[in-house]
């Protein structure tokens, strides 16, 4: 059953990462010794991975009743790591002709070193700016199917939350996304509470639209936990070290955002699509394309802002200028998107993800 909300959640959970990756273009200053208003956008945008996940864990519940593994892994190598490989190999020549990245420094290379190279970057996704670290990690997930699965065969087990959610924000992910094993313990807890929302679904709404003030404080509390703190982002260490800050008060806050975020649609879903179309049709349109979106946009950090950015001067990180390049970053994201859609034809979702 298709789940209107849902898909518009996941409008709204790409929408949040790329205006985190936005912020990446600027020469954000060091946060403890930015202005409020900086802090403030910084912990905004930042952590969009954290709705994306949860979102994966509560359709992955909504269609466990037809799960058969084998089918499972394929329908993902197809869908997730093919297109991954196909968009990850301009990256890699562009760091292998410009010496960067994984082949920096290392000017004579026999062809197995190349290929050596190149494959153990996909593997932990190194040879990428920011955002690919996810498809290691969410491969990961995905092998632990089965064992997901247990969880909501003993529904008991999913009490187990109220420990795995506080000793994920403590847990951090890891530093600089090296460790994608690390960055997979971190955020399994989300994907499970996804799934919990899902298997209680009338139940859950019911529960978050009960106590949704006391949500909306609590993630306002850690809003301005994170703007007193300097931390304006997740936090990135090794595991359990106090080194950026013993919590991750933004995972909190876009656990809180989540369970909002989702009572919100499903609640709103009949108002928007019936008065609200225009809204919706963005939405819905974001969540087609959100992984092509998601492929793809980098490619405006990598290659196309270096450009323009070198003809016409890096803007100062400024909230003016931050909105006005978002609001540039977004579209050209979502046209640049439909366009690679458009010309990929019937293969679309194998070369791009959408």
């Amino acid at each position: 059953m298709f789940l209107g909300y849902i898909h518009a959640f996941r409008g709204v959970a790409i929408l949040i990462v790329l205006l985190g990756h936005a912020r990446l273009l600027m020469p954000w200053p060091e946060l403890r010794e930015s202005p409020w208003s900086l802090r403030l956008l910084s912990t905004l945008v930042e952590g969009g991975t954290v709705p994306f996940i949860f979102i994966a864990g509560y359709l992955f519940q909504h269609l466990a009743a037809n799960f058969e593994y084998g089918r499972f892994l394929r329908t993902k190598l197809k869908n997730v790591v093919v297109p991954y490989v196909v968009v990850a190999l301009p990256i890699l020549a562009h760091a292998f002709v410009f010496r960067s990245g994984m082949y920096a420094e290392r000017d004579a290379m026999g062809l197995g070193e190349v290929v050596l190279a190149g494959a153990g970057s996909l593997l932990n996704a190194r040879h990428a700016f920011v955002p690919y670290w996810f498809i290691p990690m969410i491969c990961l997930v995905f092998l632990a199917a089965p064992a997901l699965l247990a969880i909501d065969q003993k529904p008991r087990l999913y009490f187990g939350l109220l420990f795995a959610i506080p000793a994920a924000a403590l847990l951090h992910r890891s530093e600089l996304h090296a460790n994608p094993l690390q960055d997979a313990a971190h955020l399994v807890p989300v994907y499970v509470l996804g799934m919990l929302m899902s298997r209680y679904r009338e139940a859950g709404l019911r529960a978050v639209a009960r106590y949704r003030n006391h949500l909306i404080v609590f993630m306002v509390g850690m809003v301005a936990l994170e703007i007193a703190l300097g931390q304006g982002g997740s936090v990135q260490s090794q595991a359990f070290s106090p080194a950026n800050g013993w919590v991750d008060f933004n995972f909190l806050q876009k656990v809180a955002l989540s369970l909002l975020m989702l009572e919100f649609l499903a609640r709103k879903e009949p108002v928007l699509r019936e008065k609200q179309r225009r809204i919706w049709g963005a939405l819905s349109t974001l969540a087609n394309i959100s992984f092509g979106i998601f492929f793809l946009h980098i490619f405006i950090n990598l290659f196309v802002a270096p450009l323009l950015f070198k003809a016409l001067g890096t803007p100062e990180a400024t909230p003016l200028n931050y909105l006005l390049l978002s609001g540039v970053y977004v579209p050209l994201a979502v046209g640049l998107t439909l366009a690679a859609r458009r010309l990929s034809g019937r293969y679309s979702r194998v070369l791009i993800g959408a």
